[in-house]
């Protein structure tokens, strides 16, 4: 099996890192901060779509070993990879020289022509991946809130089939906060109004959202839009926000003055 370790005093993973590690068939060891996978090319592939995403700050190590929780072979394998983490850098992607000889040239960018040589690495050769970005657009992560099941179900749908990745659902104003904070999203679509009060808390909670998280774009969805509200959001905003009314009017313009695509409005609510 191939492996992929990485760097970081939290080995803990978010949910976009999840998601990134079972798309490119791969899960979770028990091992705290290692993924396995079927094979060294997803796993390599797996490490260059990790290193692309703009908040990346790891080392990744990719190799080919058995993991088996009380074989000294694990212990060794394990201890080298921490070895090769320990002098690594962000942003690097190394390989032990079994992975290249097994993808002597990965579609996924060029082996560096300088090596780390096996008595300076715990007893392996080591090679450098000098990754590449496709050409092919960032996917749009989305997480979706809106206290209506069915409501939430539709707009999961339409997102799903116009290929965006919903990351996760969240149906009240404390779960819109902790669903956003530990998926990272690229777009919220909120409601206005959410448990527990019905009032403005899905506004609420996308305004303390977006000042955590300034590069995340909301579009909030209403039956009748509170333009005050709205207002207070767009405050010091400069992009990034727009606004989709559930009764037919036409959708306001984002703070930067471009109206751009508005996603199908959901079923109308009786709230």
């Amino acid at each position: 099996m191939a492996l992929m370790a990485w760097t970081g005093s939290d080995t803990a993973l978010d949910a976009a890192a999840r998601l990134l590690i079972e798309r490119h068939h791969g899960r979770l060891d028990r091992q705290p901060g290692v993924a396995v996978f079927t094979g060294a090319a997803e796993a390599l592939a797996a490490a260059v779509d990790w290193q692309q995403h703009p908040a990346a700050t790891r080392a990744l190590v990719v190799t080919v070993a058995e993991l088996e929780p009380t074989s000294p072979t694990t212990a060794h394998a394990l201890a080298a990879i921490k070895h090769l983490l320990d002098g690594a850098h962000h942003g690097d992607i190394l390989a032990t020289d079994v992975v290249r000889l097994l993808i002597p040239a990965p579609t996924c960018g060029t082996w560096a022509n300088e090596f780390l040589p096996a008595g300076r690495s715990g007893g392996t050769t080591v090679h450098q991946l000098l990754w590449r970005r496709p050409d092919r657009p960032q996917p749009v992560t989305v997480v979706v809130a809106e206290d209506v099941a069915i409501i939430r179900a539709g707009i999961v749908s339409l997102l799903t089939a116009d290929g965006m990745t919903v990351m996760s659902e969240a149906a009240d104003y404390q779960s819109v906060l902790d669903t956003v904070r530990a998926s990272r999203p690229r777009l919220l679509i909120t409601d206005v109004r959410m448990h527990p009060g019905q009032g403005d808390e899905g506004l609420r909670a996308a305004s303390i959202l977006r000042t955590e998280q300034p590069g995340l774009a909301v579009l909030v969805l209403s039956q009748h839009v509170q333009a005050s509200a709205a207002a207070d959001l767009l405050t010091g905003q400069t992009s990034g926000i727009g606004t989709c009314s559930r009764n037919g009017s036409p959708p306001l313009t984002s703070s930067s003055g471009r109206q751009g695509r508005s996603p199908p409005a959901a079923p109308s609510s009786t709230r």
